[in-house]
């Protein structure tokens, strides 16, 4: 049965009014990806809220920008929750134009996946990873989020940045985005199994995330990749 889908959401006119920058369409793609647009949501281990699945670290950065005092209970406002997302969202992408691999590119592949991976794994650890590999002679180009996450499991560094799963997780959002925000409906049997997958662990900005068949093949062409790139990335982790 072929997945239907939509570019709509419960949330539309709430991105609409704050994704500033951000197209909306990432910002959907996001949020269901986070928490299949369940407000109330609230993650077991790491208590990360609401749509964007924010976590106690997130929120109190913006607290402490904003001079706000909010608490994680208060995000299952959807309204709220996507104002703190977005506004840790802009801080991670204005964070990364500091760096010239992960400048800005909202067209790009690479950059998303570095961006999704960043949100939910760790902005801090990206970049430096990514000045590690700039440091060693590597163009931008061949600094992707496959390549981060080698080098994080080579050095025993950034340890959610090493987690296949998280990486399969930002290539299936990135994959979404990049078709239009095109958010699957109805029921298949490509779904029941998602639905029966566990959820991602939490960290930074992510929190709950279901894994499709999409994550698995993402995963998948990790593991085709490694042999191939097996003697380029050990002559790079040798001069870092």
């Amino acid at each position: 049965m072929a997945l239907t889908g939509t570019t709509n959401s419960p949330y539309e006119p709430i991105f609409a009014k704050y994704a500033g920058a951000i197209p909306q369409a990432y910002l959907r793609t996001l949020a269901y990806k986070e928490s299949s647009f369940k407000a109330d949501v609230v993650h077991p281990q790491s208590n990360a809220t609401g749509l964007f699945q924010i976590t106690a670290t997130c929120l109190q950065g913006f607290n402490k920008a904003k001079g706000t005092s909010y608490k994680l209970v208060q995000l299952k406002d959807p309204t709220l929750n996507t104002i703190v997302a977005v506004f840790h969202l802009g801080h991670v992408i204005s964070t990364y134009a500091q760096v010239r691999s992960l400048a800005p590119d909202w067209t790009s592949r690479r950059w998303l996946e570095l961006l999704t991976l960043g949100w939910n794994a760790g902005h801090n650890a990206i970049i430096g990873l990514a000045k590690q590999m700039e440091a060693a002679g590597l163009p931008p180009e061949r600094i992707t989020i496959d390549s981060a996450s080698q080098l994080a499991r080579a050095t025993g560094k950034a340890k959610y940045v090493a987690e296949p799963d998280r990486v399969a997780w930002s290539k299936t959002v990135a994959t979404m985005f990049l078709g239009g925000g095109v958010i699957p409906t109805g029921k298949s049997k490509l779904r029941q199994l998602a639905a029966m997958l566990p959820a991602l662990p939490a960290a930074q900005g992510g929190g709950i995330a279901v894994a499709f068949a999409l994550a698995a093949a993402g995963a998948a062409l990790i593991l085709r990749k490694k042999e191939a790139s097996h003697d380029i990335t050990r002559g790079l982790y040798a001069r870092i």
